[in-house]
């Protein structure tokens, strides 16, 4: 978020600030029960905690402002990092001064840029993450600590 800062200014790093969760303070419950086992800030996490797809939209906004071409739904199939470059399924060759690959746990980009396949291993854990507008628990007093202000709790 600080590099997203320096290089889209004051305005848009607001802007995906103000999207997050605005807690001062982060729960760590046990799960069993919601008992509050410690309580810890959020020091510079606060406002990084938000919805995917807030996000998302805020960072297409941006782009499209910008007058950033957006190719969606385009396989990469190679890279070559010394143009840059990056080559598509169907042939395209599209340059760029900067290439990101951010395309999650089952990443092409991760096995593109190590040159071997590299699977998730499972840790045995699992990990479960929620967020949504309070006023869907708002009437039900068994949610009313969770939902009448920002909020982070991990169980």
């Amino acid at each position: 978020m600080k590099l997203l800062e320096r290089w889209g200014g004051k305005e848009f790093y607001d802007t995906l600030t103000s999207i997050g969760n605005q807690a001062e303070n982060m729960q760590i419950r046990r799960w069993s029960d919601g008992k509050i086992l410690a309580q810890q800030p959020l020091m510079d996490m606060a406002g990084y905690i938000g919805h995917r797809g807030d996000y998302h939209d805020a960072f297409l906004k941006a782009v499209k402002d910008a007058g950033i071409e957006m190719n969606t739904s385009s396989e990469v199939v190679s890279f070559d990092e010394d143009k840059p470059s990056i080559t598509l399924a169907d042939g395209r060759e599209i340059f760029a001064d900067l290439i990101i690959g951010a395309d999650g746990i089952k990443s092409k980009t991760r096995e593109l840029v190590l040159g071997f396949k590299d699977a998730p291993k499972s840790s045995g854990y699992s990990c479960y993450r929620a967020y949504f507008p309070g006023e869907y628990l708002k009437d039900d007093d068994r949610y009313k600590e969770f939902v009448d202000h920002d909020c982070v709790n991990i169980w």
